[in-house]
């Protein structure tokens, strides 16, 4: 048995297609009626959807069978018009890690009384830092602003407690993952390639992103062990890449990239 949390970021639709200087890596914006179609193709799956506490807390048993954790990334706007109505609708939650400092601050970006509304529905609010920086690049200040503040904020907005966080980028060091610890979050998402279990370091859980255009086999494959591989694969490149560039080059080799040569499907 395991847990595949499935990581998107913001959902659009043709009508209102996310504006460009939001979300510069457009591939990872879904068409929202594709997500409906992903979550329906889950319970056909015989996945369940169950909340991310129930995969990751010890002593909370998840249920029999594999099963799917679903996360957000950001706290685009979308999150509340276009994901948070298919939720409810199926009568599952889904967690939602926001960047605290983008509350209130840009119309791309959900608002204070969106963020309530969520919570109101039961949805997971987490902390997906302050300003959306790269933690390993940060100083001790700088790194316990990011976690400390952002969380601070969110509680302040949602009226209840912000447990879990979500690396920025996905990128982390052992300094960042004792600061999280310390901070009092109970576990951390990563964008690791990889399928949770029992008894796992929920400070390292493992993610599978959801990109624009995958196609109805393309989604079902995810869960598929021969994709997994695949894609741990591509992941230790992408690692090589990192460790020899520099997590700035790398940056702008992935945005470049994305944007040039990254096509729907």
């Amino acid at each position: 048995m395991g847990t595949y949390l499935l990581l998107y970021h913001a959902l659009d639709l043709p009508s209102e297609p996310v504006r460009r200087g939001c979300a510069a890596d457009r591939n990872i914006v879904v068409d929202g009626e594709q997500f409906r179609q992903q979550l329906a193709c889950l319970g056909r799956l015989g996945l369940r959807v169950v909340p991310l506490e129930h995969a990751t807390i010890a002593g909370m048993p998840p249920p029999d069978g594999d099963h799917v954790v679903l996360t957000f990334d950001d706290g685009h706007r979308s999150n509340w018009w276009l994901a948070l109505p298919v939720l409810v609708e199926a009568n599952v939650t889904a967690t939602f890690y926001v960047v605290a400092g983008f509350v209130d601050k840009d119309s791309e970006y959900l608002t204070s009384a969106q963020l309530r509304e969520m919570a109101a529905h039961k949805m997971l609010i987490g902390s997906h830092s302050m300003t959306h920086r790269w933690l390993p690049e940060l100083d001790p200040r700088e790194l316990r602003r990011e976690l400390v503040d952002s969380r601070a904020r969110l509680e302040d907005i949602v009226q209840r407690p912000v447990l879990d966080f979500a690396l920025p980028g996905g990128h982390f060091n052992r300094r960042v993952m004792e600061a999280a610890r310390e901070c009092g979050y109970r576990s951390v998402a990563t964008c690791k390639v990889g399928v949770y279990r029992t008894g796992d370091d929920p400070f390292r859980l493992p993610r599978l992103e959801i990109r624009r255009g995958l196609s109805p086999e393309g989604f079902r494959s995810t869960f598929q062990r021969s994709k997994l591989v695949q894609l741990q694969l591509l992941e230790a490149g992408k690692a090589c890449l990192r460790s020899v560039c520099g997590l700035p080059t790398y940056g702008r080799l992935r945005r470049f990239a994305h944007r040039h040569f990254v096509l729907d499907r």
